[in-house]
């Protein structure tokens, strides 16, 4: 499946673009972030806790929509998972290379725990029920790595 980089005509019919043919990236870039993304992925599939996660009932890109004082905050939830009745878990995945203790903890405290309080607030003004969070770090000193851990 190609990913929707813009739009293009073909044959009086419109179709997305892929990033290669709108020219963002040359086909030496493209590979190399293929194989990236092939390694991100093999990791999370070999992890133990996904394991548990792809046997639960769960749902991907999940939108959200709440109200928030005069303004609205909106967004997609990255995997939801139902773990029993009236209860949640939230899982956001960081691609992000990182690569120091001290560098998680900065991005912790100033982007993804934020985050993960807005996603929180979400499901339980409109789900209900007890909600945990967590996010899946899939390139962490060069490995995969929960906080928190399942």
């Amino acid at each position: 499946m190609a990913l929707g980089f813009g739009r293009k005509k073909h044959n009086g019919e419109t179709e997305d673009e892929t990033p290669l043919e709108a020219g963002v990236l040359d086909e030496a870039e493209a590979g190399q972030h293929i194989a990236h993304v092939e390694r991100l992925l093999e990791r999370l599939r070999g992890d133990p806790h996904w394991a548990a996660f792809e046997r639960a009932r769960r749902y991907h890109e999940v939108p959200f929509s709440v109200s928030k004082g005069e303004g609205v905050s909106s967004g997609y939830i990255d995997m939801l998972v139902e773990d029993g009745p009236q209860a949640w878990q939230v899982v956001d995945f960081k691609t992000t290379r990182i690569e120091t203790e001290s560098e998680l903890e900065r991005l912790m405290q100033t982007d993804f725990l934020p985050q993960l309080a807005r996603y929180r607030e979400a499901v339980e003004r409109q789900l209900g029920g007890t909600v945990q969070t967590r996010v899946c770090l899939l390139d962490f000193q060069g490995r995969l790595e929960w906080r928190p851990r399942p």
